[in-house]
């Protein structure tokens, strides 16, 4: 990731063609491999930071997609292990609060999102289908009164 970044630099910075339409050019260029780099998966903890930095830049001037913090979130769990970053009492605490709730019945347990499914809660199945939580979040269910 460091290596497509650094080459893509020394290209704006050597480029013979010093013009704004090549320079122009050139950063439009650079901006679609960065926001590419941002959906491409991590190897080490260095390309995760480069790629929170690349976000952090992208924030300041337009929108983050979901699907990449999606893909933040994806690298984030996949270098840290699966489910140990996970904790049941406060997915549930984020659903409930983002107007998510939950059905106990004789086949198990549902979850029930609020009209069509909106991002946040999207992103919260999305997390749970990931930690593989579901058995964590329904044993927290299973304790309350």
């Amino acid at each position: 990731m460091a290596l497509t970044r650094e080459t893509q630099n020394a290209d704006l910075e050597c480029s013979e063609d010093q013009s704004d339409e090549a320079t122009n050019r050139l950063g439009a260029a650079f901006d679609a491999t960065e926001k590419g780099l941002t959906l491409r998966p991590v190897e080490c903890v260095g390309d995760l930071l480069m790629k929170i930095e690349i976000l952090a830049n992208i924030v300041e001037d337009s929108e983050v997609s979901i699907e990449e913090w999606r893909a933040l979130a994806d690298d984030v769990q996949r270098l840290n292990g699966p489910g140990m970053s996970f904790s049941p009492e406060a997915w549930l605490r984020r659903w409930t609060n983002r107007g998510g709730g939950y059905v106990r019945t004789d086949s198990g347990l549902s979850f029930l999102a609020t009209g069509p499914l909106p991002g946040q809660q999207r992103l919260l199945l999305g997390e749970l289908q990931r930690a593989d939580g579901y058995q964590a979040v329904a044993a927290v269910i299973g304790g309350e009164a």
